[in-house]
């Protein structure tokens, strides 16, 4: 009986100890789970500004200033080309490169999974959906690789852009084959409209198995709805090593075509295909 009640009190005084240490701050109590947050597929244990662990987010940045490009909230940090504008979008500011030099911003391409994924981002364009008068594609996204098959090459192998003659998004996958040849599956589809300083939450998802939205291996999607999908069977790199091009121009990187044409903001890619954006209005 006296042991039992001798292992009560030094159990009690434990108890004490630890309790006073967690309240007083020297015990932090997130580090007081016994699980693990779940991590991506670099092995990184993203976070969202609160500390709340989200699985598959690769790459988090807000875009709103120079800072904040080459800072970014998860994953490596961007790199500027030219000299940004940065103007109001969706929350506070977003990047956009109004002049016509070769301007850009961008990250080694290897962060992005090509066997499945998503890329989304809020746009603010400065034009009709339905106007033609801006000649030039609006470029969004370009993802630049070297083939394994021909390293002495830079080749496209993901572009999403805006056709401003046509009126029509377009998401473009590329690769090379075993018999060295260039294979484009792709996707062209009008929006579901949108006017100048409208501002339209954009996405792309693509899955090599087709399994998005039980059918698709691209898809693109405007305002959380699902706008046009390809059933096509897509053969990514088995490796690959370039740029990953943002909001770009430039004659090297995009042969003449025009920025994005009003300010981006907020992106985000993700290692599996996306396809429910509800959580979009929360940066």
């Amino acid at each position: 009986m006296k042991q039992r009640i001798r292992f009560y009190i030094i159990f009690s005084l434990i108890c004490m100890i630890s309790l006073s240490f967690i309240m007083s701050g020297c015990i932090p109590k997130d580090k007081l789970s016994p699980l693990a947050p779940e991590t991506g597929d670099n092995g990184t244990e993203p976070e969202l500004g609160g500390g709340t662990p989200v699985a598959g987010l690769l790459l988090w940045n807000k875009l709103g200033s120079d800072l904040e490009v080459q800072n970014s909230e998860v994953g490596i940090d961007l790199n500027i080309k030219g000299t940004p504008t940065y103007a109001s979008c969706k929350f506070d500011n977003g990047i956009y490169f109004p002049s016509n030099e070769t301007h850009n911003i961008d990250c080694d391409s290897s962060i992005v999974p090509l066997d499945k994924g998503c890329i989304e981002f809020w746009w603010k364009p400065t034009f009709n959906w339905d106007n033609v008068s801006p000649t030039n594609w609006s470029a969004f996204i370009n993802i630049s690789i070297h083939s394994p098959l021909k390293p002495a090459t830079n080749t496209t192998i993901l572009m999403f852009q805006y056709n401003p003659a046509s009126s029509l998004f377009g998401f473009y996958y590329y690769w090379v084959d075993s018999g060295d040849n260039y294979i484009m599956k792709f996707i062209t589809v009008p929006p579901l409209s949108f006017n100048a300083n409208d501002i339209i939450h954009l996405a792309i998802a693509w899955d090599k198995d087709n399994n998005i939205e039980g059918q698709y291996s691209l898809a693109i999607y405007q305002n959380g709805t699902n706008i046009g999908g390809s059933t096509d069977t897509i053969a990514p790199q088995a490796s690959w090593a370039g740029d990953l091009d943002i909001v770009g121009n430039g004659v090297s990187e995009f042969g003449g075509w025009d920025g994005c044409k009003g300010p981006m903001d907020n992106i985000k890619i993700w290692n599996y295909p996306k396809t429910n954006f509800s959580d979009r209005f929360t940066e």
